[in-house]
């Protein structure tokens, strides 16, 4: 988490920026580290930027647009004060 709520507008958005920047070159160590990187920089009272950085071991085309799917979910049930209703996994 990064608080940058008190910076002015244009240092605020550079210091995302840099954020950002750093997390996308993480490198990930596979023998330790999770293979998903999560930041939560908050902007102000009910702005944030949610940067995620996933490993390519973890991820495809196809589990990436479900990861997003399912956060779009909670997020939507938490602003609503709702429980989110997620897809049972099925694996083959």
């Amino acid at each position: 988490r990064h608080d940058l709520s008190e910076l002015a507008a244009g240092l605020q958005a550079e210091k995302a920026d840099a954020l950002v920047a750093h997390q996308a070159r993480h490198s990930f160590d596979l023998g330790q580290d999770l293979m998903l990187d999560a930041s939560l920089i908050g902007l102000g009272a009910d702005s944030h930027l949610f940067a995620v950085t996933i490993h390519h071991i973890a991820a495809d085309g196809g589990s990436v647009g479900i990861l997003l799917e399912e956060l779009s979910r909670l997020y939507t049930a938490k602003r609503q004060a709702a429980d989110a209703e997620l897809p049972v996994a099925t694996y083959r």
